[in-house]
């Protein structure tokens, strides 16, 4: 749930800048990358009363990210609102996808190396923010590859994902653990789009799960998968890399 605050007794007392402020001179942009130490879910609601009586909103979070070189960064994302109150939106949706990846990052921990490009001072509704952050990249570090048997309960259609400026086509699908199927393993396949196309080696992969997909009670599949892996704005946790097939008739596998 969002927080309402005003802007003036809070974001400008914990900035030390006064109401009605302003930076004095252009914002400077910077780069940084480490791990997101904070990262607030869910923006809070700050507004300006206007002379006309009227009062602009944004939503802002609050977090930060400790270098490699152990200097912390406090920052801001920051959306104005479109709207009536309570029937608001933000106008901003790169600074809410923005948001999303840092919220992400913050998840994953020390596995994700997180580059931010931020400038400030800003002004947003009426006071200085020191630092916003207006574009995060995640590099994420995958775990070993491991590997599952058993029989492929589903592969799902493609998916077209937009973010972090690339195109991806995404699969999802299951392979249960168990002869009862109360636990599954859930992967992915993931390709980025170039000029419309799918990778090669995606399409391969789907093709071969969706065949055992069919043959649901006589082809056993084995699967290598890693992760995490981050694309398209999106978290991956395991992606599926290679696929082996052999028909064996009988139960699923434990």
């Amino acid at each position: 749930m969002k927080t309402m605050f005003c802007l003036a007794t809070v974001i400008a007392a914990l900035l030390g800048v006064s109401g009605g402020s302003s930076a004095e001179s252009a914002p400077a942009t910077a780069t940084a990358t480490g791990t997101v130490i904070h990262m607030s879910p869910a923006p809070g609601l700050a507004y300006q009363t206007l002379a006309d009586g009227s009062k602009a909103y944004c939503d802002i979070w609050q977090g930060a990210l400790k270098t490699s070189g152990g200097q912390t960064i406090g920052f801001y994302v920051e959306s104005a609102m479109s709207g009536t109150f309570p029937h608001l939106s933000p106008v901003d949706k790169a600074a809410v996808q923005t948001a999303r990846t840092l919220v992400e990052a913050r998840g994953l921990g020390k596995v994700a190396m997180t580059t931010i490009t931020y400038s400030g001072p800003m002004v947003d509704c009426g006071y200085g923010l020191p630092e916003v952050v207006t574009a995060a990249v995640i590099k994420v570090t995958p775990r070993s590859p491991h590997k599952t048997t058993g029989r492929v309960a589903y592969i799902s259609r493609r998916e077209t994902i937009h973010g972090d400026g690339a195109v991806c086509a995404s699969w999802h699908g299951s392979i249960p653990l168990d002869v009862s199927e109360s636990r599954l393993l859930l992967f992915n396949i993931e390709s980025p789009v170039t000029d419309g196309r799918v990778g090669a080696r995606a399409l391969r992969l789907v093709k071969t799960l969706a065949y055992a997909e069919h043959h649901f009670t006589s082809v056993v599949a084995t699967v290598t998968y890693s992760g995490p892996y981050w694309a398209c704005g999106l978290l991956f946790p395991r992606l599926v890399t290679a696929v082996s097939l052999r028909h064996r008739p009988g139960p699923p596998e434990a």
